[in-house]
Parts: C-alpha cells; sequence; structure tokens
C-alpha cells in the first residue's frame, strides 16, 4: 500500500507541478497580451490626437484653397479691367463720367452728364469711333435725358474687346 501512496503522491506532485507551470505561463502570457494591449491602445490614442489635430489644418488648408481659387478669378479679371478703364475714360473724363459699372455678363454700363449737347455728340462719337476701332462690342445708347439746368445725361453700354 505504501507504493501505491507512493504513486499517488508522485503524480500529485507532477500534477502540481504541471498545474503551477501552466499557471506561470498562463500569468506571464497575460502579462505580455496586457502589455501589448496597453501599447497599442496608447498608440491608438496618440494616432487619434494627430488626426484631429490634422483635420483643423486640412480645414485651413480647404478654406485657403478656395480662397486661392476666389483670387485667381480675380487677377484674371483684373488685366481686362485696366484696359476697360482705358477705353472707359476715352469716352468720358472723370468730371463727366458719373457711374461705371462692370456686370456679370462682362457688359460695361457707362453713366455721363454733360454740360451740354454738343458735350454729348462728343461721347456718342467717340463711343462710335471705338467700336469702328473694334475696341469695344456692341455699343448701346441705354438712356438719354435733360435735366432742369440744360445738362445731358445719358448711358451707354458695351463689352469691352480684351
Amino acid at each position: 500500500m505504501a507504493s501505491v501512496e507512493t504513486q499517488f503522491r508522485s503524480i500529485s506532485y507532477i500534477v502540481l507541478i504541471v498545474t503551477l507551470v501552466t499557471g506561470f505561463l498562463l500569468g506571464g502570457s497575460y502579462i505580455i497580451v496586457r502589455q501589448r494591449f496597453s501599447s497599442l491602445e496608447n498608440t491608438r490614442k496618440k494616432l487619434i490626437s494627430q488626426l484631429n489635430a490634422q483635420s483643423t489644418k486640412e480645414s485651413m488648408f480647404i478654406a485657403l484653397k478656395d480662397r486661392i481659387a476666389i483670387l485667381d478669378k480675380v487677377f484674371v479679371m483684373l488685366r481686362p479691367l485696366a484696359t476697360t478703364l482705358d477705353t472707359t475714360t476715352s469716352i468720358a473724363a472723370p468730371p463727366l463720367l458719373t457711374s461705371l459699372t462692370y456686370e456679370d455678363q462682362g457688359r460695361m454700363v457707362v453713366m455721363v452728364r454733360t454740360p451740354s449737347i454738343d458735350e454729348a455728340l462728343t461721347v456718342v462719337g467717340a463711343v462710335s469711333t471705338l467700336a469702328a476701332d473694334q475696341q469695344l462690342r456692341v455699343p448701346q445708347l441705354q438712356s438719354l435725358s435733360m435735366d432742369k439746368d440744360g445738362s445731358i445725361r445719358l448711358s451707354v453700354s458695351f463689352y469691352p474687346v480684351f
């Protein structure tokens, strides 16, 4: 019977050792996996914060990109407007020129106030000459009126040629 007890005791020691070794291996594996998980979680949080910081930069970049597109349109219009202003001043000089409007379709409307009919005819002649020289297209006399003091108001529209 002593030999059976010794065998049971040997088997129980072996089972105990196997259980302890398995426990240590599982515990060590758990610690390693937990550290890896913690490391990955910290990396995830850091990457999310970096993405949030980049989203602010991205929105500023998009806004800047939109503004640059608007500026491109403005710069495209600046050069033709300079030649158009030269054309307009050849129609009427600033004391006579009361307003100048540039419409979306590219049409210019010039309002002129002259002290006499002779000067109004000079303005119409200048428009005709510029149209003949192909410096403007489709000139139209929009309105012509005489004020109580005898001054003449006229409105001329045209499409500038660039």
